[in-house]
């Protein structure tokens, strides 16, 4: 399944660039845009941009290794086993037919979303701001400051390439839903009351390569998938309440088959509710795993005490009618 994805300027709006569309994920584009900027650019910013923004702006079907002509052999070596193609330009047939923004019109902040797009990679003065496209709130990422070692192992979680801070409310600015400050999230309270790490401990601990990286990246990816129901079941069931409290005040208008808005917005509850249980249980599943598998390994030739294989976390599932009380009536 193809990752898409566009490279961009920032603008004063946002970003404005050209698409990409395979392999978008920050461990594949991040490595070869360092490298292309500090060898093949020497440096220049602005060339990077014009090279692959200006002179294609059909897009691109993928990112490649023409982008590590220059580099220290060694350097090209390490990044070439992961990027063994050149770049390809892309035909503007195929995107046109699927729906995408069409060939040559800008990918931007706008429309990124309509051809869902994961990433956009904003080629600024300081570094790449890598941005996790949601169709949610402002678009905007972390960077990557220009001077980061191209070999370093980057995150595809979402949740690692979060912004550090809310930006300053505009004049569009939608408060979000209620909820106390200190109130830790869904994804972040399971992921700590069983693995006893915060979400952002656990990306810093699996930045490099190991064994457990996988694993702790599906942690992360279904606590992002948690938290973000979490958000939109609060939202709705503050939208719920609102018009449950419009009907009682008599502002809202009810007829003998109800309110649709009331009636749409209680559906929407109780579909949400029941993918926020399935999804935390799905995370409590993964943190098992990931304890399971951080368990060192016996010796040859022993064998794992019965007593200290972990039992997987469950949840408390619908009430069971009780026994009847032996002797009692």
């Amino acid at each position: 399944m193809a990752t898409r994805s566009c490279i961009a300027r920032p603008t004063p709006n946002g970003f404005s660039g050209t698409y990409v569309h395979y392999d978008g994920s920050p461990d594949h584009h991040l490595p070869l845009l360092l490298a292309a900027r500090r060898y093949r650019f020497g440096g220049d910013t602005e060339a990077l941009a014009r090279y692959l923004i200006d002179d294609m702006r059909t897009g691109w079907e993928s990112l490649g290794n023409d982008l590590l002509e220059g580099t220290p052999d060694s350097l090209r070596a390490a990044l070439t086993a992961a990027h063994p193609r050149p770049g390809t330009p892309l035909t503007p047939s195929p995107r046109a037919a699927s729906g995408r923004p069409e060939a040559g019109a800008p990918v931007n902040e706008r429309n990124a979303f309509d051809g869902d797009l994961s990433w956009a990679y904003v080629l600024r003065p300081t570094g790449i701001e890598v941005i996790h496209l949601t169709g949610h709130g402002p678009a905007r990422g972390r960077v990557v400051e220009w001077d980061r070692d191209p070999r370093t192992r980057f995150s595809d979680a979402p949740r690692a390439w979060r912004p550090p801070s809310p930006p300053p409310p505009g004049k569009d600015h939608v408060p979000a839903p209620s909820r106390k400050t200190s109130e830790p999230s869904a994804g972040s309270t399971v992921v700590e009351k069983q693995l006893g790490l915060s979400i952002d401990e656990l990306v810093t601990r699996h930045e490099t390569h190991d064994p457990l990286r996988k694993i702790a990246h599906m942690v992360i990816s279904a606590a992002d998938d948690l938290d973000t129901t979490d958000h939109l079941l609060l939202e709705e069931t503050e939208r719920l309440r609102e018009a449950l409290a419009r009907m009682v005040d008599g502002r809202l208008e009810v007829t003998v088959l109800g309110n649709g808005d009331i009636l749409h917005n209680a559906a929407r509850v109780n579909t949400l509710a029941v993918r926020h249980r399935e999804q935390r249980r799905h995370l409590h599943g993964l943190t098992w795993l990931y304890t399971r598998s951080a368990q060192p390994s016996p010796a040859p030739g022993t064998t794992r005490p019965a007593a200290a294989t972990p039992v997987p976390p469950t949840l408390p599932g619908p009430a069971q009618p009780l026994s009847p009380r032996p002797g009692g009536r």
